[in-house]
């Protein structure tokens, strides 16, 4: 039995969803005409809907044919999510392999109207799990994945931030001034990867969770705990782009 939706749709935005679909299975365009033959939709609404994804750029009509094809913005979106399911194929393995070295949990994120957005999650085989998920958004002050992130931005753009962002105070542990950001920053660049220590929320301490897993390090064929770490470093490098776990 198809679940029941709660939240209805728009009819508006389900309309122009089609007409785009109609469009890009198009291969040299299409005219208004062949749009409003092929829809069961009031030719009004079409004129008005491509008017838009015209004035948006999400649609290109040609002044010698009157055809419509997509537009650059749409281009841009397709090559974006091309990229972007290639990117997580090819960091799956790896996020796995980190996950399963470490006893921890590893996020991919990226950088997204002035917040981290998480785009991949890897649980370890083990019971230390944490509650979060893909979609989900973090400030860029009180996260490891954030600080990483914005460790290399210039100085003009991190006073920007600060600045249109705050820095949320969550807990006693957030960092809340932008000197110590700062600060905190310059130690990132230096060392090359973050910590957050219960800093957006009170957890199980990332000291003991790294500690411990520097024990299981320890005890493993290969004794040298900084091993722990090259498997960190060696994620990016394989995946031949600047990506923080």
């Amino acid at each position: 039995m198809a679940a029941v939706m709660k939240t209805p749709s728009v009819p508006a935005l389900e309309r122009g969803l089609r007409i785009l679909e109609c469009i890009a299975a198009s291969k040299t365009g299409l005219t208004f005409s062949q749009i409003a033959k092929g829809m069961s939709i009031p030719k009004s609404s079409i004129h008005s809907l491509l008017i838009t994804f015209e004035r948006e750029g999400y649609l290109h009509r040609s002044e010698l044919t009157g055809r419509y094809i997509c537009g650059l913005k749409l281009v841009h979106i397709a090559n974006s999510a091309v990229e972007g399911v290639a990117l997580l194929e090819r960091a799956g393995n790896l996020l796995r392999a980190l996950a399963n070295r470490t006893g921890l949990t590893v996020h991919m994120g990226m950088w997204e109207r002035n917040e981290v957005a998480f785009i991949a999650k890897v649980d370890p085989f083990s019971h230390h799990k944490v509650a979060t998920w893909v979609g989900k958004r973090i400030d860029f002050h009180c996260t490891s994945l954030g600080k990483c992130l914005v460790a290399y931005l210039p100085e003009a753009e991190l006073d920007r931030l600060i600045q249109e962002c705050g820095l949320l105070r969550h807990n006693e542990n957030t960092i809340a001034s932008g000197v110590k950001l700062r600060q905190e920053l310059a130690k990132v660049r230096k060392s090359g990867y973050a910590i957050d220590d219960e800093e957006e929320e009170i957890k199980n301490s990332v000291k003991r969770r790294l500690n411990e897993a520097l024990e299981r390090a320890e005890a493993s064929p290969e004794p040298d705990p900084a091993s722990l770490l090259k498997g960190v470093y060696a994620v990016p490098e394989e995946l031949d782009s600047p990506h923080h776990m």
